[in-house]
């Protein structure tokens, strides 16, 4: 798992953040920040317009402008919360479902007063195909959901979750194991 470390949230405005912020998303020169700050509106229209679209490719193609890469025959119902700070770091490949107000979340940013017992970090959020996530699953920081997996109405997901496993809870725990959906698996190319 690939992390990126970020400074910790001071909360002193948007003046005095977005010079960091655009920087740590890589927005450099002379218009960095307005370029940062445009795709940041850019992000935030997609995200409320997206979330409130009941599924479809149009809610995709609002998902995949803002940088998060999503498969094909993918479906995302109402409400599902795709990062709008780093989408770039979430890929949900082919033939996901993902059910009302799941949350996917890239970033740990906690304010300065938690330094040290908190870390502050960026990291991928993976869903691997044909994976299920239930309504209202919570998904943190670097965690991968494995091909094929079940995950519960609820769960919150703090650690990867095997291939073909379906886990619940809060954190997630391995229920039971599942098989490949037929037709497909690990054959399949």
């Amino acid at each position: 798992m690939k992390q990126i470390p970020l400074e910790y949230n001071r909360v002193e405005g948007l003046t005095s953040e977005l010079p960091y912020l655009a920087k740590a998303h890589g927005y450099t020169g002379r218009f960095g920040k307005l370029r940062y700050f445009l795709r940041v509106i850019h992000n935030y229209l997609c995200y409320l317009i997206a979330s409130k679209i009941p599924s479809g490719e149009f809610k995709l193609i609002l998902y995949r402008s803002m940088g998060a890469k999503i498969g094909k025959r993918v479906v995302i119902t109402s409400d599902v919360h795709i990062d709008p700070d780093w989408p770039e770091l979430i890929t949900i490949e082919d033939g996901v479902a993902v059910g009302p107000r799941a949350m996917f979340i890239t970033h740990v940013r906690p304010l300065t007063e938690h330094t040290g017992r908190v870390p502050a970090y960026a990291a991928p959020v993976t869903i691997k195909r044909n994976a299920w996530i239930g309504s209202g699953v919570l998904i943190i920081a670097g965690v991968t959901v494995g091909e094929g997996a079940i995950v519960a109405a609820g769960a919150v997901v703090t650690k990867d979750v095997e291939p073909y496993t379906f886990v619940g809870g809060v954190p997630a725990k391995i229920i039971k194991t599942v098989p490949p959906i037929s037709g497909q698996g690990a054959e399949e190319g």
